[in-house]
């Protein structure tokens, strides 16, 4: 099983990035430090609530566009 460490880029923030030790180019993130979601597959906007997806594209507007 993978193992996470997350962390914020500014503490204001309210994602939470994971730094996945046993992978290579993935953008994961959370919420809550518990359920996490892979930027790069379906999660995006798909499994986040209408909340969470505002959050996203407020404090990453760039990645935000590409979906």
């Amino acid at each position: 099983m993978a193992k996470y460490k997350f962390y914020k880029k500014k503490e204001t923030d309210k994602i939470w990035w994971v730094k996945d030790t046993d992978s290579i180019g993935r953008i994961l993130f959370s919420f809550d430090q518990k359920k996490v979601f892979n930027f790069f597959t379906d999660d995006v906007p798909a499994k986040l609530t209408q909340e969470q997806w505002a959050i996203f594209q407020k404090e990453r507007p760039s990645l935000a566009e590409l979906k």
